[in-house]
């Protein structure tokens, strides 16, 4: 497997200042002063089982910013999505055991990464191949051999689609009840409950503007997008089963009738 190289000249009299990911010109023989932010560093998921291109690709990346986290097989590129909650998969296709197909489509399966950019790297060519990968929702598939600022290119572009980095949110703390986004759990009196991803999304909504009065239009509009099943009447099957779930807690979710749903802290 191999990549077809080139490093592009940078303008004459000009050097690069780095700012996060942001490359800033800066003349020679004259200070510039430069206004530094704090800027979200995306993290890619790199999985690719050739050493060789492996470490090449990293540079690459690294230098222009990016965090890295590296797997070379297809179960390691699993266990790893779970914990280091990438903001794109760069997965090779070719890989021993299970193949980048087969690891596209058990990603989109799992609610962490569902919604994760997936960028397919292979020497496959085949038409049919391609389908395969965008069969399996993939979003991006690039050939090899490549040209490194072409794959920057194509990664900048899928980030662009879903936006920047979220900054971490912090979980929600009531009384007896957690709520934590990072990692999707809920905590009722220290015990885990275990919901659907509608439910955790719907509770999520709720809690994050405590004493808001939502419609159920409100909340379709809020969830509609991550489950088209999702109706008027759903919306009440869905808040009486997490009600239930959620135990004494649920009676943070009170009922405003004729209207909606409510959130309160302190019922």
């Amino acid at each position: 497997m191999s990549v077809s190289w080139g490093v592009a000249g940078s303008p004459a009299g000009l050097r690069c200042a780095a700012v996060g990911r942001i490359i800033l010109p800066r003349r020679q023989g004259r200070a510039t002063a430069v206004v530094r932010e704090e800027v979200a560093v995306p993290r890619i998921l790199f999985v690719e089982d050739d050493l060789s291109l492996r470490a090449s690709l990293a540079y690459v990346l690294e230098r222009e910013g990016y965090e890295l986290s590296e797997a070379t097989t297809g179960e390691e590129a699993l266990a790893r999505a779970a914990t280091v909650r990438p903001d794109v998969v760069l997965l090779d296709v070719n890989l021993p055991g299970m193949d980048g197909f087969e690891v596209c489509a058990r990603l989109r399966r799992l609610p962490a990464t569902a919604a994760v950019p997936i960028v397919l790297v292979t020497a496959r060519t085949e038409i049919d191949d391609v389908c395969c990968g965008f069969e399996r929702r993939a979003d991006d598939y690039i050939t090899k051999p490549f040209h490194p600022r072409v794959l920057l290119a194509r990664l900048q572009a899928v980030l662009r689609r879903v936006g920047p980095p979220a900054a971490e949110a912090e979980a929600l703390r009531f009384r007896g009840l957690v709520i934590d986004p990072a990692t999707r759990e809920v905590f009722v009196e220290e015990r885990r409950i275990e919901l659907t991803r509608t439910e955790f999304d719907l509770l999520s909504v709720f809690a994050g503007q405590p004493h808001r009065v939502f419609t159920r239009a409100d909340v379709l509009d809020r969830l509609r997008g991550e489950d088209a099943a999702i109706t008027d009447r759903a919306v009440d099957v869905q808040v009486s089963g997490l009600r239930r779930k959620l135990g004494s807690s649920g009676r943070c979710i009170e009922t405003v009738r004729g209207v909606g749903y409510r959130f309160h802290p302190d019922p």
